[in-house]
């Protein structure tokens, strides 16, 4: 579909709810993802490492836990990670 030509998607302040879906690796255009000040929940999805466009991941103000998948290292041109204001805990890859 046309999601998988889209180089940005910013979801601020929508009072969006649930986690982040393992289908989002789906979107390997996608050089911008914004999920800033929402109540997403649980881990950040392990898919993450498919979008090999991303360049800037901001998931400020959420309820994010866990680990920031190790799978974020294959994100080579990755210049921004924004995670502020959750509950991520370890080390960063």
């Amino acid at each position: 579909g046309f999601l998988t030509k889209m180089t940005c998607l910013r979801l601020e302040e929508n009072f969006l709810s649930g986690t982040i879906p393992s289908e989002v690796g789906l979107l390997s255009k996608l050089q911008e993802l914004s999920l800033t000040n929402n109540i997403i929940e649980r881990s950040i999805p392990t898919t993450i490492g498919s979008m090999t466009n991303l360049r800037n991941f901001e998931m400020n103000e959420n309820n994010l836990s866990g680990n920031i998948p190790s799978e974020i290292t294959s994100l080579n041109l990755l210049r921004t990670l924004s995670a502020r204001k959750n509950r991520l805990k370890g080390t960063i890859p």
